[in-house]
């Protein structure tokens, strides 16, 4: 977010600093050494992708590249381009040149590929928009808090960063992972559909320094046990500590110990609930995910358990501190901890060991000035509590991964939610094609993202793809989506089918493998399930625009929708898409875009949008045998129109919240999961 410089909350709180103002370059070349004073074209605001308004390079581009570059979609880089950052790190204090600290550059993350180069230090590419960066950057630094000159470099002399990032299926015209960007517009051919959305080109979150031990903790996974999973009378902590070295650094042997203090409140100035410690045995931190036994293992007194839930999103204080020889404090870290349980058992999804409905709603995670940043922390909590307001209770967080910080306010306000990564290969349709490299990258990177986002208690289910294979299914397609029953040969369509499915099955199990909560994982969202990765939930899209019709799916739902289901819980993961032309940032729709998607969506007069939406989503309240709904969509996104919100987050006329929370918190309706209409779900927090 804007306010660059605040670490993730579940990382070392030591002294940071934040970079917010960089000069920037688009360029067909690689940077010239030397005087390079003319070769940049102006400033840009950190974190703000190139293309974003917030970006502040409207005034700093040469006037050929803005048209490409200004939404509504905007257009990524031309082939052959790179854009360069250059920025002025602040001075390091003194204090950081202690021989036992490192200085840590984090760059939350950086579209699609980047290069990084401290002074004349040159480390390893990053592949990958939805991933963070961490680099030691300690042995290519060359200034000291007093201008000393230690290092590379004389006194005085400030460090400089470089940072290249190149759109790289530009550049290498290969497909790969970019979610809801729109690829095709850089060959002229005009925006196409509604569903793909301005481009992301280069830093979308924050940039900050951070000095650490040389022995610290990297990440401490946390796992809540309930007392069914232990056969004990308590809920139990289990914690996974993963150390920037092995324990026998720094400390002889078998040296280093784990404390872990639970106190009452987030902040750790409450009440000490409990504390516990045990000895870290020696174990390379690059096989610890492999590891099956916890670091540290302890009870919550039953006195102090208070769950975490949507109505009462508690969460504890937790302090961990890494011990030598038990006493000595080596590094100590500031986080909490949600206790928690979801689970699924047979049509049901439990939370806390109680059938849950999953009122969700799509968010895509764009704002008009922004494009993937947020403008401010508070836009993030904004978007959480309109949600609420609504009548939601949590959201599908569709097809990016999201900013660290929204996922700390879904844990403090309760709001449950289905991450994801932007899986979609730009535009394509035929989504069972993919090149190896694709594979790999999202392979490589939902392991990251699982580590980075592990102890979050909002996060109950992850869903690793959207719409992959034939739309109709391998038996059945042959329109939009592929086409698969007509394409190629027989041989060629059956070694598709492998390939997709073998790949569909790695990457659940990479998920189930990285996830020590064993959440719920949703191997494909919609479209073609792949039975073989045993997917603890089924869902399906459906966008009928008629209640009746779509009962009828519900309550009998086609053979493409469900074959190979054996008992999972039922998500309707998307309906809905009701269109609404009610203005916004970015003006009317141009006549060649339809308002909603094909099929009839668009509605002309505002109650018939009401009407539609309270009587589809009376339709699945309607039958008891679904889990839960996703309605598509939270707010409107460019030149798609069929949000119930404007894309600037204001109401459209006669969508009004009342109104709105009264149909999706289940008080209009009738069936299993309505509420009594005297019933109020939780308000926003």
């Amino acid at each position: 977010v804007a306010e660059a410089g605040a670490p993730e909350p579940d990382l070392p709180s030591g002294a940071v600093a934040g970079v917010e103002r960089a000069e920037v370059g688009v360029r067909d070349q690689e940077v010239q050494r030397g005087d390079t004073a003319a070769w940049w074209d102006g400033n840009i605001t950190v974190p703000f992708c190139l293309q974003s308004e917030l970006s502040g390079t409207s005034s700093s581009l040469p006037r050929s590249e803005l048209q490409q570059l200004r939404p509504p979609h905007a257009k990524p880089l031309r082939k052959g381009q790179a854009l360069w950052y250059r920025l002025q790190l602040p001075r390091i204090p003194p204090a950081w040149r202690d021989e036992d600290l490192r200085v840590i550059l984090h760059i939350g993350a950086c579209s699609f590929t980047s290069t990084v180069i401290v002074n004349r230090t040159t480390f390893p590419e990053h592949v990958g928009a939805s991933t963070p960066i961490r680099l030691d950057i300690t042995g290519a630094l060359r200034t000291s808090g007093s201008g000393s000159g230690q290092g590379q470099g004389g006194a005085g002399a400030r460090d400089e960063v470089l940072v290249r990032c190149t759109d790289r299926e530009e550049t290498r015209d290969e497909l790969l992972p970019v979610g809801k960007q729109c690829r095709k517009n850089y060959s002229g051919q005009g925006p196409f559909l509604s569903t793909v959305y301005s481009n992301v080109t280069g830093i979308w979150q924050s940039v900050w320094l951070e000095a650490v031990p040389r022995v610290h903790l990297d990440r401490v996974k946390v796992v809540t046990l309930a007392p069914d999973q232990t056969g004990t009378r308590s809920w139990r902590l289990a914690l996974y500590p993963e150390l920037s070295s092995s324990p026998t650094a720094g400390g002889g042997s078998s040296s280093l110990w784990l404390e872990a203090t639970l106190f009452d409140t987030l902040d750790c100035s409450g009440a000490e609930v409990t504390s516990a410690r045990a000895q870290l045995q020696q174990q390379p931190r690059t096989s610890a995910a492999a590891t099956t036994a916890p670091g540290l293992e302890f009870s919550v007194p039953p006195s102090a358990t208070r769950l975490w839930s949507p109505e009462d999103p508690h969460l504890f204080g937790l302090r961990l501190r890494l011990l030598a020889e038990r006493a000595r404090v080596v590094d100590e870290v500031f986080s909490y901890v949600g206790l928690r349980s979801v689970r699924c058992e047979k049509d049901q999804v439990l939370l806390n060991g109680k059938p849950l409905y999953m009122r969700f709603v799509l968010d895509q995670g764009y704002y008009p000035d922004g494009l993937w940043t947020a403008p401010s922390s508070g836009a993030l909590a904004k978007d959480i509590t309109l949600a609420q307001s609504l009548g939601f209770n949590g959201a599908r967080l569709h097809q990016k991964v999201f900013e660290p910080l929204f996922y700390f306010y879904a844990d403090l306000h309760g709001f449950m939610v289905a991450s994801e990564y932007p899986d979609w290969p730009g535009e394509k349709t035929r989504r069972w094609d993919l090149p190896e490299v694709y594979r790999s990258i999202v392979r490589k990177e939902w392991k990251s993202t699982v580590d980075n986002l592990h102890n979050h208690p909002s996060i109950i289910m992850w869903t690793t793809l959207n719409e992959m294979g034939p739309s109709g299914g391998w038996k059945y397609n042959v329109g939009p989506g592929g086409g698969f029953r007509s394409w190629r040969t027989a041989s060629a369509r059956e070694r598709s089918i492998w390939e997709h499915q073998e790949f569909v099955k790695s990457l659940v199990a990479v998920v189930r493998r990285r996830d020590r909560q064993n959440r719920p994982v949703h191997d494909v969202s919609g479209w073609v399930h792949v039975p073989a990765a045993r997917p603890d939930l089924w869902s399906f899209h459906d966008y009928s625009q008629t209640p009746e019709k779509l009962k009828r799916v519900l309550e009998d739902p086609p053979a493409k929708y469900v074959e190979g289901r054996k008992g999972q819980p039922l998500f309707v993961a998307e309906y809905g898409g009701v269109g609404y032309e009610a203005g916004g940032p970015v003006g009317r729709n141009p006549r060649k875009f339809i308002v909603g998607y094909k099929g009839g969506f668009s509605v002309a007069r505002r109650r018939e949008a009401y009407v539609r939406i309270r009587d589809l989503t009376g339709a699945i309240y309607a039958v008891p045998s679904v889990a839960g709904f996703c309605y598509t969509q939270l707010y409107d996104i460019e030149f798609e129109k069929n949000g119930l919100l404007t894309y600037d987050r204001k109401a459209k006329p006669g969508l009004g919240a009342a109104a709105l929370r009264r149909i999706f918190d289940g008080r209009l309706q009738a069936g299993r999961w309505a509420l009594p209409t005297s019933s109020t779900s939780s308000p926003p927090r």
